[in-house]
């Protein structure tokens, strides 16, 4: 198994197409392993998890928990 424990840059860090090169970056580099591959983490945009991830076939099991994000309330 692989373990990718990950913090991508926020809007105010990088554009949002920055982040999603991040992004690609893990999924490529996780393609190399076999077996079980885990990413989590803080991705700073829930539609880039769904763009980068999903597509590349992982499977997004936090996705019915909801917002994390509140007025002055981030990272939990």
């Amino acid at each position: 198994m692989v373990l990718y424990s990950v913090h991508l840059a926020t809007p105010a860090e990088l554009l949002p197409q920055a982040r999603v090169d991040q992004a690609l970056a893990i999924a490529e580099d996780a393609r190399g392993f076999p077996g079980a591959v885990i990413v989590a983490g803080d991705f700073n945009n829930r539609d880039l998890v769904v763009r980068v991830f999903e597509n590349a076939d992982f499977t997004w099991i936090t996705r019915d928990l909801g917002a994390t994000l509140r007025f002055f309330c981030w990272d939990h």
